[in-house]
């Protein structure tokens, strides 16, 4: 089967050393969506950085008013918006959705809630280097923590509660 990562066969012996009839099969398949969440919330955090660094060069300095946050709005949601829809054909295509609307709905509310999450991490970070620092450390958590390849929640029970800090966490969570 094309959709197996790993397949491991295990044949049970009786204490005499004969074989048991019968056959366990466990197999692993790939966490496409998990993997594709990390990378839309990437694009986010990278519109981010992006911003900054425009902002820095003085490029929105004729820009007044709450055309200034509208640029920060546009930095952060193309790419975003990009990742998300090829994640969504992606997941489609993959046979690995949920329903078109479930699905439709869940990609929505997760790219809302990175827009919102990208404007309070901007208001933290003042500088691109330190929105860039930030960065790795985020990218590494959400590796660790969130359920793609290995649910850490089930080994370290501090971790369940760690968890719920990153938002592809909650976008698996809704499927």
């Amino acid at each position: 089967n094309g959709e197996r990562l790993l397949q491991i066969n295990l044949q049970i012996c009786a204490s005499n050393g004969t074989l048991q009839p019968g056959k366990l099969t466990t197999s692993f398949d790939f966490p496409i969506r998990g993997v594709l969440a990390i990378m839309i919330f990437l694009a986010g955090l990278f519109g981010c950085v992006l911003w900054q660094k425009d902002n820095e060069a003085g490029i929105f300095q004729t820009v007044t008013g709450n055309y200034r946050h509208i640029t920060k709005l546009v930095y952060i949601v193309i790419p975003t918006l990009f990742f998300a829809l090829s994640s969504f054909v992606t997941l489609m295509l993959s046979d690995t959705s949920a329903s078109l609307g479930k699905e439709a709905g869940g990609m929505v509310l997760y790219v809302l809630a990175i827009l919102i999450f990208d404007l309070i991490l901007l208001g933290i970070t003042r500088t691109s280097k330190t929105m860039s620092a930030c960065i790795p450390i985020l990218l590494l958590c959400c590796i660790v923590f969130c359920p793609i390849f290995i649910d850490v929640g089930m080994y370290f029970a501090p971790a369940r509660h760690i968890q719920k800090i990153f938002l592809p966490y909650h976008y698996m969570n809704f499927f």
